[in-house]
């Protein structure tokens, strides 16, 4: 077992562990104290968080299948070293506008999305090949674990200097950026076989695949709703905690700390139980308790019931995100479609990132419905909607996968069977006429010598 898992986490992996580490550090600021920034600086107008969110996720939608020919040509550590290169550029853009940042929020967008999406278009196409689907359950545990240690540290030192000095904050996720382009040369990209890149030959084959691709058409489809609910719902909650504590950008990285470490304990519960069949209840179950968790905020929202349904969103959202990121990278393996893994992760992030734009203009219903708060019930209203397709979705992918596995062991089932009972004697090896020759010299020899 120790040998095992000693060979999942090489130099490559490990690295892409530490690039993924490093990335959150980058997203906590995106989603959480940009947010908070442009609430400050533009009170009660949430356009500002719709259009930089809009731009940003609609960048990276459309770098990821531009992208993508151009990744067949090119080494995708090199596409993804040069994405985080010239994100640290967005953020020393970041200090020189100071407090004109409002002014240029299309272009931080619009810029942010750009190098973003560079860097992950590599770095999805490296992590599509990094690990095995047999080790992908111990591989993104681990992976989740070193990011929930990042997510809940990083909030709470993010927040302590972003209230001294926000110039200096950019400085340091400009260096941070750096630290990602130095790793990713430690990447390196497996040849898993000739790769193709041809949308509409794979959404022909996926959509005329039947039963086979079922699956691909399913996990698009829970993309989609994944696009109108996840990252929506973490800018929600920001909001939600920024309004119920004043903007005060400390308390806001505590309580995103607090409850990132709980998510621990969710992960080691998932390392230690999960299994495809038990997706239902894990999914479901999840569900429910969000959904629970949010009622009270509808009812009467205070910081109570805000932190309350803040933890319970958190701590079960886990199992649904890992179960999707899982299948996500190894789903074009399991069905044995290695050569068309471009277009799969380019018709994912495209379907994933415009629905997610898309998701942000919902924000800009502050300019028609005046009350705050009913606006963000409305918007989280919708959200949860999302979140129950996006489960469902997940729920139907399990049990897809299941079935297929069903029908492969009847198709093979001579594969993984075990005759303890019977005991199959060794033939004796036959051994040719020059053979017993050259024995008998050398026997001859022996005795010569003797």
């Amino acid at each position: 077992m120790k040998k095992g898992k000693a060979g999942i986490f090489t130099l490559s992996t490990s690295s892409i562990i530490v690039v993924e580490g490093l990335i959150s550090i980058i997203m906590i600021f995106l989603d959480t104290f940009l947010v908070s920034k442009i609430l400050k600086m533009t009170p009660g107008d949430y356009t500002g968080v719709a259009l930089f969110n809009f731009l940003y996720y609609a960048m990276i939608a459309l770098v990821s299948l531009v992208g993508a020919p151009i990744l067949m040509k090119m080494n995708k550590g090199v596409f993804m070293s040069i994405g985080a290169f010239l994100l640290s550029g967005v953020f020393i853009l970041v200090y020189f506008l100071g407090d004109s940042l409002t002014n240029w929020i299309w272009l931080l967008g619009f810029l942010a999305g750009l190098t973003y999406g560079i860097f992950y278009a590599g770095f999805n196409a490296l992590l599509a090949d990094a690990v095995s689907s047999k080790n992908q359950t111990i591989y993104f545990s681990v992976k989740n674990i070193i990011i929930f240690l990042t997510k809940t540290i990083f909030p709470l030192v993010l927040g302590s200097i972003i209230t001294k000095s926000f110039p200096a904050m950019c400085i340091i996720l400009a260096v941070v950026c750096i630290l990602i382009f130095i790793f990713s040369f430690f990447i390196k990209e497996k040849n898993s076989g000739v790769k193709t890149f041809n949308l509409l030959k794979y959404w022909k084959i996926v959509r005329n695949g039947g039963e086979d691709t079922k699956p691909l058409r399913t996990l698009y489809l829970s993309g989609i709703f994944r696009g109108i609910s996840f990252d929506l719902i973490a800018t929600v909650l920001t909001i939600l905690v920024f309004m119920q504590s004043e903007g005060n950008d400390f308390t806001i990285g505590l309580v995103q700390s607090i409850f990132t470490a709980a998510q621990l304990i969710a992960m080691f519960i998932f390392m230690k139980t999960y299994h495809k069949r038990l997706a239902r209840w894990f999914v479901f179950g999840s569900l429910s308790l969000i959904i629970a968790a949010a009622i009270p905020v509808f009812i009467k929202p205070c910081l109570v019931t805000v932190l309350v349904f803040y933890g319970v969103y958190y701590f079960f959202r886990l199992f649904i995100t890992t179960i999707t990121d899982m299948r996500k990278t190894s789903l074009i393996r399991i069905l044995s479609m290695h050569n068309h893994s471009l277009e799969h992760n380019a018709t994912y992030a495209m379907l994933a990132g415009f629905t997610r734009a898309c998701s942000y203009l919902l924000l800009c219903l502050c300019l028609v419905i005046p009350d705050a708060q009913v606006m963000i019930d409305v918007v989280l209203g919708f959200n949860l909607v999302g979140y129950i397709g996006y489960s469902i979705c997940l729920v139907a992918l399990e049990d897809q996968l299941i079935v297929q596995d069903m029908k492969w062991k009847a198709a093979h089932p001579d594969v993984n069977a075990v005759h303890v009972e019977e005991k199959v004697e060794p033939k004796p090896i036959e051994v040719s006429s020059e053979v017993k020759m050259i024995e008998k010299e050398i026997l001859s020899k022996k005795d010569l010598k003797a």
